[in-house]
């Protein structure tokens, strides 16, 4: 009678570890079908299962995760994202709350991953965390040559107008003052257009472009307007600064100017010193300069 009730037991007891290794074997399954890397965490931050894409995508060793310890997983982790200490700080605030959270997270070997997280809960108390990634670098890409396409003019690789639309209404704050905007017309596109073809014209152009990138700083703005114009912001810049970037610019054009092709502008600037003053009318002064200039250098004036 004993021993069949022992026999019993261990009969139960086998077909009970059996089901558990179905369950284990379909959750590995599940979490193996999907495209989604997928790690769970115990509210310790210990590792509690993954699938084998987040092993992949992170390029970490199936060996490693079975013979080190978690920190030392998330330690690997960690020296793979541009931004470490944001990561760390976003990882040990979301062990502690019930939010769900998507991020983007950059790598160091140029992928981009989303971060999806949210909290696993045992009778209305968190006991962990679910955490997902999703290699998003080819949409990142994509969105990045869309918003390049966007704002760049495609000839020379300056902003254009749209950006310069938006740039200008950032820039236009107290803090910013003085605010100058500078006009620039390349001289005789025209006529290296017509007289020699729209391809040296071309060169030209990023000829020019060239000067006007080496004589601004990074905070500048520096835009091609329409064909032969181009338009700077230059934020805390007063009118003796302006003074000084338009001789680096005359400077810059003489260096580079060769007999067939003349490099020279005609520029004209305004400055908005005052939060009272109009942007627009900033922006319409130094246009007005720059097409005065040029009427009087045409008519000999």
């Amino acid at each position: 009678m004993i021993k069949n009730k022992k026999e019993k037991d261990k009969k139960v007891g086998k077909e009970a570890e059996g089901e558990v290794r179905e369950a284990r074997s379909a959750i590995d399954a599940i979490l193996n079908s999907t495209l989604d890397g997928v790690y769970a965490t115990d509210k310790d931050g210990k590792i509690l299962m993954h699938n084998d894409i987040f092993l992949s995508l992170w390029k970490i060793p199936k060996k490693l995760v079975k013979h080190r310890p978690d920190n030392r997983i998330l330690e690997i982790i960690n020296n793979k994202v541009v931004d470490r200490e944001k990561f760390l700080k976003r990882i040990n605030e979301l062990h502690s709350m019930e939010d769900d959270s998507i991020d983007i997270i950059a790598l160091k070997d140029g992928r981009f991953f989303k971060r999806s997280s949210s909290s696993m809960k045992q009778d209305n108390k968190i006991t962990g965390r679910v955490w997902t990634f999703i290699d998003i670098t080819e949409q990142k890409k994509a969105e990045e040559k869309i918003w390049y396409l966007s704002f760049h003019d495609k000839m020379t690789g300056l902003y254009n107008r749209a950006f310069f639309k938006e740039e200008l209404k950032r820039l236009n704050t107290r803090r910013r003052l003085p605010l100058s905007i500078v006009f620039c017309d390349l001289n005789r596109l025209r006529e290296i257009n017509n007289n020699f073809g729209y391809e040296r014209g071309d060169l030209l152009l990023r000829r020019f472009s060239e000067v006007l990138k080496s004589c601004f700083r990074n905070e500048d703005v520096v835009v091609r307007w329409s064909g032969d114009e181009f338009v700077m912001i230059l934020p805390n810049t007063s009118e003796m600064d302006v003074e000084n970037v338009i001789k680096r610019i005359q400077r810059k054009c003489k260096q580079r100017s060769k007999r067939n092709m003349p490099l020279s502008a005609t520029i004209g600037t305004a400055t908005k010193n005052k939060v009272s003053q109009n942007i627009d009318l900033i922006v319409n002064d130094a246009e007005k300069k720059m097409n005065a200039n040029k009427k009087a250098q045409e008519t000999g004036a």
